[in-house]
């Protein structure tokens, strides 16, 4: 059986595989750093990161955010040798089970193979892409904001719901203060930097990988990205 072990400082014993596993899973713009996670942990009491074990074995980590209204999923992940069990899966259905509030969890734009297996993953168990534009703040330092979709297994609620949910990740989890809101801002780099600003864009090449819009997911589509140059974080 898998179980939540909750690391509550950078000193417990667990946490430098924890962290080894965060930072070759996530990429530096998608995750806090080692500074920036013992801050959490330290200061912030909504926030549970935690190791998953299972017979006695380091398997992976689950991140989460506890809010009056809804849960937070900031972060999972599983020891490579590990994946493709249903070990993902299990795990989900477990923190469903130990919670009665909706829960909220970002993932990328359908742009390949690996982000569309992690949406169809969710739908899975029971999320749905909510219909609402959203862009994921930089965790830390000046930066950009990226377009993501947010996924519920409350649709209704969230749907509904949205600002306020937006609002509370960036406030609380990316300590974010956004100066604008209708437009995302990207830039991308293919032989040579480039940035567009205050276009509406229909199709967009970042890194070799083309972000069409709009897409479809099994859920519904959604209309073209605008984009904007994201000011520097409060902090």
């Amino acid at each position: 059986m898998i179980e939540f072990h909750p690391v509550t400082s950078v000193n417990d014993a667990i946490f430098t595989q924890l962290y080894e596993l965060y930072s070759t899973s996530f990429p530096a713009n998608e995750r806090r750093s080692w500074a920036g996670l013992d801050r959490e942990l330290n200061i912030e009491k909504r926030f549970s990161a935690n190791a998953l074990i299972e017979n006695k074995q380091f398997i992976g980590l689950f991140n989460y955010w506890l809010f009056d209204k809804f849960c937070y999923v900031e972060h999972l992940a599983l020891v490579p040798q590990f994946r493709s069990q249903r070990k993902g899966s299990i795990t989900m259905n477990m923190f469903q089970q130990k919670t009665s509030l909706p829960i909220i969890l970002e993932v990328e734009m359908p742009n390949n193979p690996d982000a569309i297996h992690r949406i169809k993953f969710y739908e899975n168990l029971g999320f749905k892409v909510l219909s609402h534009y959203y862009a994921q703040p930089p965790y830390e330092g000046g930066g950009f904001l990226m377009p993501m979709l947010v996924m519920s297994n409350d649709y209704h609620f969230s749907n509904t719901h949205f600002e306020m949910i937006k609002n509370t990740l960036y406030r609380d989890v990316y300590h974010f203060l956004p100066q604008m809101e209708e437009h995302f801002y990207f830039t991308y780099t293919s032989k040579s930097v480039a940035s567009v600003e205050g276009t509406k864009v229909s199709s967009l090449s970042i890194a070799g990988i083309r972000i069409v819009s709009p897409f479809e997911t099994s859920t519904g589509s959604f209309p073209s990205l605008s984009i904007f140059k994201v000011p520097s974080r409060h902090m």
